[in-house]
């Protein structure tokens, strides 16, 4: 795949970026280069989630939060074209919801994706408009149409242990051992089109965290659906802005990053398999 723009360090990927490209850190140890190639039009897609490489189809998925779509990139084989990479909206309604019937919701589309290592075409998606987690067979799905038609399409999870609803979960992983998923429940679904950052008032505090108590979960958790038992347990509350997570590659911890203005981290927990 040829890419749109090759980007430096100090740089701008675009005109409308809020800060300059930049590597912090022993960037040697992980990356062959420091340069950033650029594939996707920031035009046509303002901001992205959920990235997702199907080794199968040498494709890769990602979902656009703002416009409630997931994307497909791959290479289009086409003879005669200006570029080898196809760029397709895969789904519409990602999120669960149509937009037009929620206008004051700044992100209600899906967010993160996972692939089954044990059956790669069976994708599970948080759906961060419907505040729950789904799976499917994404990439039998018809391009363009709207997510609940696509094969195989179940919710798994819409509800908390205690019986409340989702916040909006974020991020998801599926491990290869037990099958088990994990999946993180911050609160930036919640997010307004007027008030689109998490941020705290003097006199109301913040705006997402009474959303939290009042519409949501009442906690930022992470939690883990059981494949055996198909039940949700939290694994842990502890974290204002739980978002991004990782099984170590023995499955044995599992790391969450805190995304908390200020004050981000990455926390470690020892993984105990359940039956």
């Amino acid at each position: 795949m040829e890419p749109l723009s090759r980007i430096k360090q100090g740089n701008s990927v675009s005109t409308t970026a809020r800060m300059k490209y930049e590597i912090v850190g022993n960037w040697e140890e992980v990356l062959s280069s420091d340069e950033l190639d650029v594939f996707v039009d920031g035009q046509v897609v303002k901001w992205s989630e959920g990235p997702l490489w199907m080794q199968s189809e040498g494709a890769f998925y990602f979902s656009s939060p703002l416009d409630d779509k997931i994307w497909k990139l791959s290479c289009s084989n086409m003879e005669g074209t200006e570029t080898p990479l196809l760029q397709q909206i895969w789904a519409t309604q990602a999120g669960g919801i149509d937009p037009k019937d929620h206008p004051t919701i700044a992100e209600p589309g899906s967010n993160g994706m996972a692939a089954d290592p044990n059956d790669p075409s069976l994708v599970y998606i948080c759906q961060q408009g419907k505040r729950r987690i789904i799976r499917c067979r994404l990439p039998d799905h018809i391009s363009g149409a709207p997510l609940e038609t696509c094969p195989g399409f179940e919710v798994i999870a819409d509800l908390t242990p205690n019986g409340r609803p989702f916040n909006s979960p974020n991020d998801i992983i599926v491990a290869k051992n037990s099958g088990n998923v994990w999946f993180t429940d911050p609160i930036y679904g919640f997010l307004e089109k007027n008030r689109c950052a998490d941020c705290v008032d003097a006199k109301e505090g913040s705006y997402l965290d009474n959303k939290c108590h009042d519409e949501g979960a009442r906690v930022k958790g992470v939690y883990c659906w059981n494949k055996n038992t198909r039940n949700v347990e939290l694994v842990t509350a502890f974290h204002r802005r739980p978002n991004g997570l990782a099984l170590t590659p023995d499955e044995s911890s599992l790391w969450v990053a805190d995304s908390t203005i200020g004050c981000p981290s990455w926390t470690k927990y020892d993984v105990v398999t359940k039956e």
